[in-house]
């Protein structure tokens, strides 16, 4: 039986990238600090390489990617919360003025 996504799938996608850019940060550095320590220069170059090309532009996809799932989930409507269509009243028993029909005729 086939599972069925939940609703923020996007928002889910955009977290789970952003875990494994941070994750590969994390990496890259810890393999440039023991390559800085160990004096091996060649793991240092790689890593510099890595930082400075690869992760730079996925950050910049995440980032997007999040921006993206934020307005996508702003801009769903949640089933079930749809306001009744007839007037609404204040706690006084009056109605809210978005409710009054402007079209009226107003007597003077």
């Amino acid at each position: 039986m086939r599972q069925q996504q939940p609703r923020n799938w996007l928002m889910a996608l955009a977290a789970k990238a952003l875990k494994y850019l941070l994750l590969s940060l994390a990496g890259c550095t810890i393999a440039y600090v023991a390559s800085a320590v160990l004096e091996i220069s060649f793991v240092s170059t790689v890593a510099v390489v890595i930082l400075e090309q690869i992760l730079v532009r996925a950050s910049i996809l995440v980032v997007c990617l999040i921006a993206i799932a934020a307005m996508v989930v702003g801009l769903a409507t949640p089933e079930g919360l749809d306001r009744p269509r007839g007037p609404s009243l204040n706690p006084c028993g009056t109605e809210h003025p978005t409710d009054i029909d402007l079209n009226e005729s107003v007597a003077l």
